[in-house]
């Protein structure tokens, strides 16, 4: 069985959240919240845009449940994203940490006002980590598959939920955010300690 003894850093960089509001043919709107993940380490590592149901991140009180999917890679994030209102930005780490894949994050600016209202409305707080576990595509009805490689290593399971990042890397992977904490310090020790100063180097 795959296990974390300590923290490792998957992955880093760059996340960004935006939303986007867009009338179909019916003249129906609708919308969608979108998180773009900028990877700088390591490098060569793709850019992805997932985006989450229910147009917000999960409740992290509630350790709430939220599927998303990636819904671009590379160049493409640029073409998914188009039209969309940049909501927030900051610095990011998947960690592997307890057996299990964790995107924390902290925001690069201090916002108040109708910015923290607006923010509040999706789910996103100055700091937060999420569980991330990735849908085994055997188990579904469609036709996307992981490579050879990296499908070997759900081993039959439904789910995977370490060593997420690259799985990530592959449009049309289906995922679940389950809302962990808000503290990624208290969770995540020195590597949250990190990802603030990561944050706070992106305001210079």
């Amino acid at each position: 069985m795959f296990c974390f003894s300590e923290t490792v850093v998957e992955e880093s960089g760059v996340i960004l959240f935006s939303h986007k509001s867009e009338v179909n043919n019916d003249g129906k709107t609708i919308d969608y919240f979108y998180v773009q993940l900028e990877p700088s380490d390591p490098a060569g590592r793709k850019k992805r845009t997932l985006t989450v149901a229910r147009k917000r991140l999960p409740s992290l009180s509630k350790h709430e449940r939220l599927f998303a999917f990636v819904a671009a890679t590379e160049d493409e994030t640029n073409i998914v994203t188009n039209g969309s209102e940049g909501l927030a930005k900051g610095t990011y780490e998947l960690v592997g940490f307890h057996n299990s894949s964790h995107l924390a994050y902290k925001l690069s600016t201090e916002n108040e006002g109708e910015t923290q209202k607006r923010l509040k409305k999706f789910n996103i707080h100055p700091t937060a980590s999420f569980v991330i576990a990735v849908k085994n595509p055997e188990e579904t009805s469609g036709s996307f598959k992981f490579p050879k490689e990296l499908q070997k290593r759900f081993e039959g399971k439904k789910w995977i939920n370490h060593d997420v990042a690259l799985f990530l890397e592959h449009k049309g992977a289906n995922l679940i955010f389950i809302g962990a904490t808000e503290d990624i310090v208290k969770e995540l020790g020195e590597e949250g300690e990190h990802i603030v100063e990561e944050a706070e180097a992106l305001q210079d």
